[in-house]
């Protein structure tokens, strides 16, 4: 019974997968875990806990060729408190991470997003700012709304909180400016032509 058991692991073994060959993309930081991956176009984006600089922080690589290559890890929570059960959601070039930290003495919520594809991240804000423990949050995306919900509360009173953001037109950068002055322009515009009509009509 034994011998049958090998054998079939090694014809496993043998058989060939359809995958390409494991590559290191945390490159050994420090304890690397919970990787979690999500994909837009030909760029591949991988997120993970890793406790490189003493304590567990959150980390994101990227790859822009479909997996073949990785760059640097990039350390989104920078050090605040010892971060965990991290989750994101990419949008185009924008990317959200929420996560759960002990930054004020008690779990909070914190979020942090890139709007260059993950290069940089803005510094974490804490979005749940309470006294109690924050944890187990989850975040969706949708028309370009971010919801977040979450457990709060000590032992035997807890709560579900929910918070939302819909500041988005401020991550369009020069685009946002540009139908922002647009806009201005065309009310002037409107405004100086109607002045005429309406001194016209005044007279009349």
């Amino acid at each position: 019974m034994l011998i049958v058991v090998l054998s079939n692991l090694r014809s496993i073994e043998a058989a060939p997968s359809g995958f390409s060959n494991p590559i290191n993309i945390s490159n050994g930081l420090g304890e690397s875990i919970l990787p979690q991956i999500a994909v837009s176009g030909n760029d591949v984006y991988v997120l993970w806990n890793d406790n490189a600089t003493g304590k567990f922080g959150i980390f994101l690589t990227k790859s822009t060729d479909g997996g073949t290559n990785f760059g640097t890890p990039v350390n989104i929570s920078k050090n605040i408190g010892s971060s965990g059960s991290p989750q994101f959601a990419v949008s185009g070039n924008n990317v959200y991470v929420v996560w759960q930290a002990q930054a004020t003495g008690k779990y909070q919520i914190l979020f942090a997003k890139s709007t260059d594809g993950g290069a940089t991240f803005t510094t974490p804000v804490n979005i749940s700012n309470t006294t109690d423990n924050s944890n187990f949050k989850q975040m969706v995306l949708s028309d370009n709304n971010i919801y977040v919900v979450w457990q709060d509360g000590s032992k035997n009173q807890h709560e579900i909180l929910f918070a939302k953001s819909t500041t988005f037109v401020p991550e369009f950068g020069a685009l946002a400016s540009l139908v922002l002055l647009v806009a201005i322009l065309s009310a002037i515009i409107l405004f100086a032509k109607t002045i005429p009509r309406l001194k016209m009509n005044s007279v009349f």
